[in-house]
This record gives structure tokens, sequence and C-alpha cells, in this order.
């Protein structure tokens, strides 16, 4: 409490003149009260004194004084120490804030370049990608003052807290050298210091049972018994229980055997491993070992997964799980049930698999075991990867990498390898770079030579994309060194992978003839063996073979090869080895079309490439509904025409379509009588971060207009001059862009925002934006659902819409059911829901609308149950709810969740949310739309947008964090009115 009045006053005090002196007192003193905090997650500030110098009594009690700092308000000295005023408070996003635009102003002065970092150390708690940035500022602090101690102190705890052990011990050998302070040498050592006492002592007992002497320790068998009556898991117990004398050198040698396959699994000799596994399988059944026989049969269905034996590795890991939960082998049970989930086809689906491993994870927190948690926390990592949820993705990936054992090299190596395919997408090239690294130094220890060149090649096209070439080479060099230790088909696939390689590399020297042979002898090779599994290589090297041809001029060529890369890419979809491959090849095929794209636009301008945009993401919103299986096949798929599309779009309505290319974004422009286009010079990483700043700024209801106005004059200015106001505009997003509130853009000349010059749809293809037979809906009645639970704010906003349309039917409270939200949908032309709703990154089909309130009950109508409901033609569905629009982020096709459900089965738009919202703000501007609906019969487009204006010139809600989160999707029906 005295601290928190302390506070008060010293921001109160903030902006009063006192004296200079003051103000370094001051900013010692919080230094003082800063230094250990939690919220800072151990970093350490400039000039911050060691934890232990200060005196409990300063530390709990000592108020700050109230007379602070120097009469100008605005001075560097005192915004920082403003910003450790918010660090106190525990306001890091405040402190970053001010921080940020500090460290514009002084790129120089390295003291605020590290505080900055240390504000996003503690904000990497919530969100792990500042963590890469926190390293970005700590980077920029050594450069400009080399011996800076904070920042290379702060440097360690983060590369340690990302596991980049080689660069950790690297900078720790440098710190040593120029840190002065004995204690803080001592303490970054003793930060790296952890002891898990449970799972150490479970894995002393488990490391005796494989090499095992009797007799047995008493030391062993305390544990043990510790364990059982501790957490209810008896697989220590049963592991020595085993070694009793009659059956001792039974157990020994089938333990040795299952080391023996073990470490051929190891390799990646998965029919090798089995044979041992077989061996010691059969002397444990002899001996009765229940523990030996689940532990042989669990790792037995490993090497099964590895030889895409299924079917009877799910069938073995059920058995195991079911008997170690029977007989309190908690341990064994949550090993089966993070192997059933390392696959949707072992556990029957990715709902079941996610399930698995949630379970997994909670039982290995039970039972205090943190190590073998790393496990299931990997695979929901690239479970979440796989659905594009990056952040999810990322902080799964680190929970996995700072639970596991650090003997683990496997595990380590493939950890590292995908935070590197998940910075790569998101903008993090280098830092993409530095954990690939890291991946293929633990692949080396692994010894799997297939493991190490993989790597290898990897960090070498990695470092090709940073300009990085020497490296490049070095790494070729390591993976041709491991060649001769692979089988024939390993050592064809790594030389094929090599081979593409080294066609990059002669591009990038400019020696296209020599890329052109290094690629045509890959194309040749597979072209005569397609039974090979090549199709990715060979696509590939067709592109960069049409790069090298190009630079030599050969343009008609160039563009021939591109199309056989595109044919080929396309073909390989539909024979994905695993679930786990789908992320690699959608980047590999957005890679390939953006290379096509750009080439057409460059060589023949707008119409070309426009038509290969349209079949890629054509394609992408076929195989978005192939994910929804038969049920999906109501809608069209084929890509539309440039004449198909002017002859079927409306007067009333032009498109823009987008597409997002590495370094350039092009936009076009189509109405009846207009073909237009514009290439705005952007990267894809530069939009990301503009489009990030603008929704960071957004949600924490933060001044937009600086923000906001540069999306504007990227997306909107360069084609401008062919926009016409008197119709509506239908976005086709594309990648990021999706996240985007496009009605909340604003113009830097009048300062008018986008939607109050036009109404704004959006719609995931051209191709679905014609999938309505005409432009109305269905006649029908409208009816408005709420939850089965009473809620104040649903409650007020459906009086609300009864007050404006008497004739609604309100469906709330105990009567609503599933059954009647799902038979309204096929019964009623306009469907209104106000509550809780629950978005699924992992899985759209499970995000849902929760009819028994604010959790999941047996009224939860999911994605999947929607769909499996024809709606009335061109239906109107209002969600008035949280997150509703969610999933629209995913590259491509563009809609997810409940958005795509709806308009899977049927409807013709949706409106939805894109972020939470706010309550009030949300009752204003849902009823004010459903008035224009209703009452003036205007489009769900025009009344939307009616709605977001009126709230713009009110004068509580005018910030576009109210306004601006709902969204219309649809096709053509969203811009009929019902007149």
């Amino acid at each position: 409490m005295v601290r928190t009045c302390a506070l008060i006053v010293l921001c109160a005090l903030l902006y009063h003149g006192d004296p200079s002196d003051v103000a370094k007192t001051q900013t010692d003193r919080l230094l003082r009260e800063l230094s250990g905090a939690k919220q800072l997650a151990g970093g350490r500030l400039a000039k911050m004194p060691y934890p232990g110098a200060r005196s409990e009594q300063e530390h709990s009690t000592a108020p700050l004084d109230g007379r602070l700092l120097a009469t100008d308000s605005n001075s560097a000295s005192q915004r920082h120490t403003l910003s450790l005023i918010y660090a106190l408070s525990g306001r890091l996003d405040k402190a970053e804030q001010v921080l940020r635009q500090l460290a514009l102003e002084l790129p120089n002065d390295a003291g605020i370049q590290n505080d900055l970092g240390v504000m996003r150390m503690g904000l990497a708690a919530s969100d792990p990608s500042f963590l890469f940035t926190a390293i970005e500022q700590f980077e920029l602090a050594l450069a400009a003052r080399p011996d800076f101690p904070e920042a290379k102190f702060n440097l360690i705890l983060s590369y340690r807290h990302l596991g980049l052990r080689k660069l950790e011990a690297s900078a720790v050998k440098e710190y040593q050298r120029i840190e002065t302070e004995p204690a803080w040498r001592r303490l970054i050592g003793d930060m790296g210091k952890s002891e898990d006492e449970t799972a150490n002592g479970r894995q002393l007992v488990l490391d005796f049972a494989f090499q095992p002497v009797l007799p047995i320790p008493d030391r062993y068998i305390r544990i043990a018994q510790t364990l059982s009556d501790q957490y209810g898991d008896d697989t220590a117990k049963l592991a020595l229980a085993a070694l009793s004398p009659d059956t001792f050198d039974q157990i020994a040698r089938a333990r040795q055997l299952f080391e023996t396959g073990h470490q051929s699994y190891l390799r990646g000799r998965f029919e090798e491993s089995r044979t041992a596994y077989g061996a010691a399988k059969r002397i444990a059944g002899q001996t009765h070992s229940l523990f030996d026989q689940l532990w042989i049969e669990i790792n037995d269905a490993d090497a099964m997964v590895n030889l895409l034996d299924y079917a009877h590795a799910a069938k073995a890991y059920r058995h195991a799980a079911e008997i170690s939960r029977q007989y309190r082998l908690q341990w064994l049970l949550a090993r089966s049930l993070s192997s059933l989930g390392s696959a949707p086809a072992l556990s029957g689906g990715i709902v079941e698999t996610i399930s698995r491993l949630n379970d997994a994870v909670q039982v290995y927190r039970t039972i205090g075991e943190t190590k073998e948690s790393a496990r299931p926390l990997y695979y929901l990592a690239g479970y979440h990867f796989l659905a594009a949820s990056f952040a999810e993705g990322l902080k799964y990936s680190l929970e996995s990498l700072n639970a596991a054992d650090p003997s683990d090299n496997l595990r380590l190596s493939g950890l590292h390898q995908m935070i590197s395919r998940i910075l790569l997408p998101i903008g993090y090239s280098e830092m993409a770079a530095r954990f690939n690294e890291q991946a293929a130094d633990y692949a080396e220890k692994v010894g799997n030579p297939r493991l190490i060149a993989s790597m290898k090649v990897q960090l070498a096209s990695l470092y090709l994309a940073n300009a990085r070439r020497r490296e490049a080479i070095e790494q070729l060099k390591d993976a041709e060194r491991a060649l001769p230790k692979m089988s024939a088909e390993d050592r064809a696939i790594t030389g094929l992978q090599l081979n593409l390689i080294r066609g990059r590399l002669s591009i990038l020297s400019g020696n296209f003839s020599e890329a052109e042979l290094e690629l045509r002898e890959n194309i040749s090779f597979l072209s005569k063996n397609q039974a090979f599994n090549g199709q990715r290589t060979h696509a590939q090297s067709r592109m960069y073979l049409s790069s090298a041809i190009a630079s030599q001029g050969r343009m008609t060529e160039a563009a021939q090869e591109l199309r056989e890369a595109i044919k080929l890419v396309e073909a390989y979809q539909d024979h994905l080895p695993t679930d786990g491959a789908q992320i690699s090849f959608d980047q590999d095929r957005r890679e390939i079309y953006e290379a096509a794209i750009a080439f057409e636009y460059g060589r023949s301008g707008c119409e070309e490439a426009w038509n290969l945009t349209q079949g890629y993401k054509a394609k992408l919103f076929l195989n978005l509904l192939n994910g929804f299986g038969p049920l999906a096949r109501r809608l069209p798929t084929q890509r539309l025409t440039l004449p198909e599309v002017q002859r079927r779009i409306p007067n009333n309505v032009q498109i823009v379509d987008y597409v997002t290319l590495k370094d350039q974004l092009l936009v076009w422009v189509i109405s009846k009588d207009k073909f237009q286009c514009r290439s705005v010079l952007a990267s894809r990483h530069q939009l990301q971060e503009k489009i990030d700043s603008f929704l960071s700024q957004l949600r924490q209801k933060q001044p937009t207009e600086k923000s906001s106005q540069d999306l504007y004059d990227l997306l909107v200015q360069p084609v401008s001059e062919f926009l016409d106001s008197t119709r509506a505009v239908i976005i086709v997003p594309d990648g990021n862009l999706y996240r985007l509130p496009f009605a909340a853009l604003q113009s830097g000349k009048d300062r008018r925002y986008w939607v109050e010059m036009t109404p704004i749809i959006e719609s995931p293809s051209v191709t679905y934006l014609f999938s309505g037979s005409d432009g109305k809906s269905s006649n029908g009645t409208p009816v408005a659902f709420g939850s089965r639970t009473y809620d104040a704010v649903t409650s007020a906003e459906l009086n609300a819409i009864r007050e404006i349309e008497p004739a609604i039917r309100i469906e709330a409270g105990p009567e609503v059911t599933r059954e009647a939200f799902l038979q309204a949908l096929q019964e009623d032309s306009l469907l209104y829901y106000a509550g809780h709703s629950a978005f699924d990154m992992r899985n759209a089909l499970q995000s849902s609308i929760l009819l028994d309130g604010d959790k999941a009950g047996p009224n939860t109508v999911s994605a999947l149950d929607i769909m499996q409901r024809r709606t009335m033609k061109n239906a109107m569905i209002i969600l008035s709810s949280c997150e509703t629009s969610l999933g629209n982020s995913i590259d491509g096709a563009g809609i997810g969740g409940l958005t795509s459900a709806f308009l899977v089965g049927g409807a013709g738009s949706v409106v939805g949310s894109i972020w939470p919202v706010e309550s009030s703000s949300t009752l204003q501007l849902m009823s004010s739309a459903f008035e224009f609906l209703v009452q003036k019969q205007q489009s769900i487009a025009d009344s939307l947008r009616a709605a977001q204006i009126r709230l713009i010139h009110s004068s509580t809600y005018a910030h576009p964090y109210y306004w601006s989160g709902f969204v219309v999707t649809g096709n053509l029906s969203a811009t009929s009115s019902k007149r």
C-alpha cells in the first residue's frame, strides 16, 4: 500500500519542475526496488544494483520522494524514469511504449536500448515473440557499447530461455571478461541451475533399473515408495520389483536388448530396433514383468509409427494406456497418451489427438514430471504450427524446450527446427537461422546421418535467404560428409536437395548456365524415376530453373517451367506422406505461386498475374472445403476468368483483390467497366509489422491515426483513383490482411475512415463471391438466440432488437436447445445470436456457439454441427459474440471457425468479430445495425456501415476499438437490400 501511494504521488508530481539531482536519486531508488523484480523475468536494467544490495527497509516500506525531475516534462531522463515507474507498478506495456519511443530518438543510448529489451523480456511471459525483439535491443545496446555488462547479462538470459546453448556459452565467456562485479558473475551461473527433485529421483531409479545390480540399494527403494505415496505412481516400484533374484538375469538381459533397440531407433534403423524389441519382449514375457512388457510395447509402437504402421501402433498404445491406468503406472500412462497424440491417425482425428496430449501433460504435471512433459508439449506445438497458429505454436515450443531433458538431443534438435520454421514466416529469418544452427548441433550429437544432412541442408537454405553464401557452402560440405553413411534411398534424396542448393548458389553468384545444368540434372533424374518420392524437390528445381533461364533472357521458356512447377506442386497435394507435411507443402506451394505471379506481373502485367492469383486462392479454398468433407461440396471451386467476373459482377460492386509477395504487394480493382492493378513496394515483413503495431494500438484503445494512415497509404491510396464511392467494396484479402479491420483504415487527406466512404465486405475468394445463385437472401422469419443462463448484457441486447422488430422470435433461457438452434438454421433467413462463443485455433470444426453460458455444455453447437444443417439460401447470420470471425489470419483461404461453418452451410453473409469485443459498445453497434437492416431494409453491408458511422460520430465510442471489430464476410447477397 505504501509503495502504491508513493507511485501515485510520484506520477502526480512527474510533470512539476524540481531539481535535476532529485531525478537521479529517484531513479536510483526505482532501480533498487526493481532489482530482482519478478515482472522483469530476471532482466537487468542499466545501472541496476545487485539484488542483495538493497536493505529490507527500502524494499518494503521506503516511500519514494515526491520531488522529481527537471522542469522539462518531455526530457529523456524524465520519460526514462516514468518507464521505471510503470515497470514497478506492473505496467510493462506502458513502460515498453515509453522506452520504444526513446529508443527511436536516442538510437546510440545503450542504456535505453537495454532497458527496452528488459521490458520485452517481461512481456514475453504472455507473448514469447517479445524475446526475439528483446535480443535485438540487447544487440543494439552492445553495438553502441561493446563492454556493457548489463546488456550481455540479459543476452545470456534470453539465449538460455530459448535453448540457444552455443550462443549462450559464447556470450558467457565474453560476459566474464567485461563484468567487474563478482556477485553478478556468480548470479549468471546460479540462474542457469534448476533442480527437478521428483523427476530426478524417478530418473535415478529408472536408470538403475536398466543397469541393475543386486542387492537393490535402499535409497532407490525409498524413492520408489515416495513416488507411490506422494503421486500415486507405481512405475518405479514395478521397475524395481522385477529385479528379484529368481528373474534378475532374464530382466537384465531383456533390458539390455531394449537398449540395443532404442539405440537403433535413434539412428533411424526402425526395423532393426523392432527386432531387438521383439527379443526383449519375449524374455520379459517369461518373467511376467508388467513394467517391462508395457515399456517395450510402447517403444515398439514408436518404431511402428515411423514405419507407417499406424493401426498396430495405435492398438499397442491404447492397450498400454489401459493397463497402466489399471495398475497406477502413471508415468507409463502419460507416455502412452503422449504417443497416441503424436499423429491424428493414431487417435482417430485431431480433436482426440489434442485431448490425449492435454491429458498427457496433465498427468506428467500431476506426478511432478517436468522433463517428460516436453514430448506432448512438442506435439501440441506442432499441431498449432500446422494450423498456422504461430504464436501458440511458439508458446508450446518454448514450454517444451524449457521442460526437455538437456541430454535428449533428438527432441532438442526437433524443437529448435520447429521454432526455426515458425519464425521464418513471421519475419524472423536471422533468428530462424540461429535456431537451425542449434538444431544442427544437436543432430550431430544424435549421430543419425540423414538427420544431420537434413539439418545442414535447411541451414544452408536459410543462409542463402540471408545472403550468407560462404556459410551456406560450409553447410553443404558438412551434409556431403554424411552421405556415405546413409542408405541408398536416403543418399539419393539428400543428393537431390544438395543439388538444389548448389543451383541456388550458382544463381546468386550470377552463374546462370551452371545453375541450369545443376537443376536440369535434378529434373532429369526425377522425370525418369517418377516412383521416387521427390515431387517437392522436382517442383522447386523447376522454379529455380525458371529464374536461371529468365536471367538468360529466355522468358517464354521460363514461364513454361513455372507452370510445370505449379502442376507438380498441386499434384503433390494428393500424396502428402503425413499430416505434418501439410505446412511445409503450403509454404512450398506459396513460394512457387509467388514466383509465378511476380514473374508474370513483370512480364505481361496485370491480367495473367491476376489469373494465377485466382488459381492459387481457388485451390486453397478447395483444400479448405476438402477438410470439411463431402458437406462442403455444395460450393463452387473453379477459378473464374476475368470476362466471366466482369459479366457477373453487379453495377453497385467493385472488387479489391490483394496478394502479398515477398518484396511487394499487388492490388487489383475489378468492376463492370474497370480492371486495374498497382504494385506497392512493401515487403511482407514490413506489412506485418505495420499491422501488428496498428492492432496493438487499436486493442489497447491508444491513438491509431498514424498507424492507420500508414496502412491506408499502402493498401488503399495506390488504387484510390480507380475506386468509385457509389459502389460497395468487396475485399479479397491475403495472408495477414485477414487480421485487419479495413473499415478502420484512415485517409490522411480528409481523416475519414474507409468505411465512411463505402460499404466494405470481405470474401475468401472471387470464386466464392459468386457462389450465390442470385443476390438476394431467401424470405423467412427472423430469429434471435441467447443462452440458457441469464446474462444482463445479452438480455439487454435481445430486448433492444425486440423493440426494433417486435415480430422477431426470441429464444432465450431454459427453452434454448442445440436442436432448436440447428433447426432455426434451416427455417429462418436471418439468425441473430447474442452470447458466448469459443474459437478453436487448433481445429476450426471445434469452434462453437456456447448456448449453455460461458462454458461448453450439452447444448454447445460446434462448427461441424452447423455445417451438417443446410441453411436457407443466402441466409444472414449475425454473431454478436467474441472472436466469431477469427481464423481469417491463416494464410490462404481466409475463413475459419464459425464463419466458415455458416458459409459452407449455405449462408450468404456472416457478421462476426475478429477480437474480443466490449459489451456496451457492441450493444449499441449491433442494435443499430439491426435497426438499419430490418426497419430501413438496407443490405447487411450498408447496415453495419451505417451503425459504425453512428458510433464514429458518438462521444463515447468514436475510437475504432469499439466499432471496427465486426466484419461482414460473404457472397454478393451481402450487398443486396431487402427492398
